[in-house]
């Protein structure tokens, strides 16, 4: 092999290797542009770290780790364990502090909750009409909730998320953000 083409493979190889690592060392990445605005990503929520210091991050199937910031990041400690999507825009930042190291950073606007353990969830408000029970999701639907909890008669208009089935077996729920009182 000619000099000139070693050097060439060479630059070749080296930008690969920056660009794939252009988070690990934390800050703005010369790597991957930023998505548009309007981004999802869909994983199941953990903390990583102990407190004090513990992070909020979130795991899709496929790709890396992120780390959701903005929005209402504080409901999310709620959720850990869940499967949520998130909508808002991948920054193109990567942790350096206060996270797992070269992660990238997520400005999340909104969330949704999709699954426990494998099992569909729906998250909406409670709402209450006359004697009926409804979750009121963000597409606008209404759906009936036959058998509400007793826990949570008292959390109408609140922020609430259901495993399982409204018309049938609720396996698990909880409140995302309770009304204040």
């Amino acid at each position: 092999m000619s000099a000139r083409r070693r050097a060439v493979l060479m630059m070749i190889v080296a930008a690969l290797v920056s660009g794939a690592s252009a988070c690990i060392g934390g800050g703005r990445g010369a790597g991957p542009a930023p998505l548009a605005i309007g981004d999802t990503v869909r994983g199941v929520l953990s903390m990583v770290g102990s407190e004090p210091g513990a992070v909020l991050v979130l795991a899709p199937r496929k790709g890396d780790v992120v780390v959701p910031r903005g929005g209402d990041v504080t409901q999310l400690r709620t959720l850990v364990g869940l499967e949520v999507t998130l909508a808002g825009t991948m920054t193109g930042d990567c942790v350096s502090e206060g996270g797992p190291r070269g992660a990238r950073v997520f400005e999340m606007t909104q969330f949704a909750v999709r699954a426990m353990n494998g099992a569909a969830a729906v998250d909406g408000v409670l709402v209450r009409e006359g004697e009926s029970w409804l979750l009121a999701t963000s597409d606008g639907r209404r759906q009936p909730i036959p058998v509400l909890p007793g826990s949570l008669a008292q959390q109408e208009g609140a922020r609430v998320y259901f495993v399982g089935t409204l018309d049938g077996i609720i396996s698990a729920y909880g409140v995302i953000k309770a009304v204040p009182r």
